[in-house]
């Protein structure tokens, strides 16, 4: 998206770390010279009014912070951000999945074979104290091409070819 000039940062305005995710994306746009509209949701039934108000602005795209209520309401949050042609990331491979245009997250396999290897260690008679904390180290680009190709934008073949997965 060259041409993108504003990054609507989708937040839930309740959540106890909206604070820091919104700082972290203005961060990150400044960096880049774009500027941010924080779109502020309570609940799902602040989509299409939010969405729908930051549509009319042009050269936009959508961040989706993550959030459980994003992840509960993700069909309605995908449709009213197509229906309105925004062009969004979000945070969960499910998202483009379900007709999102991309996402960029952590894969969720990896922590549960970590939790499983953990329970293992345990069982063995290591001390849970002992036990390193562990953060996610394997992070997946998932593209939704069908949902780039309804809301008319072209993807470069050098963007499609960083992807881990591009769907159909």
């Amino acid at each position: 998206m060259p041409k993108t000039k504003i990054i609507g940062v989708l937040i839930n305005l309740t959540a106890e770390q909206a604070a820091q995710q919104t700082r972290d994306a203005e961060e990150a746009a400044r960096s880049l010279g774009l500027e941010t509209h924080v779109l502020e949701v309570r609940s799902d039934l602040d989509f299409d009014q939010v969405l729908g108000d930051f549509s009319k602005l042009t050269d936009v795209a959508l961040l989706v912070s993550a959030d459980p209520i994003f992840i509960a309401g993700r069909g309605k949050l995908i449709a009213t951000a197509n229906r309105h042609r925004i062009p969004a990331i979000y945070g969960r491979r499910e998202f483009a999945t379900a007709g999102g245009l991309a996402s960029y997250g952590a894969n969720l396999e990896e922590p549960y074979r970590l939790m499983g290897t953990y329970v293992g260690r345990v069982l063995k008679g290591e001390k849970v104290a002992n036990l390193p904390v562990a953060q996610p180290t394997k992070f997946e680009f998932v593209i939704n091409s069908k949902t780039a190709k309804a809301l008319g934008i072209t993807i470069s073949p050098s963007l499609l070819a960083l992807a881990d997965e591009v769907i159909e």
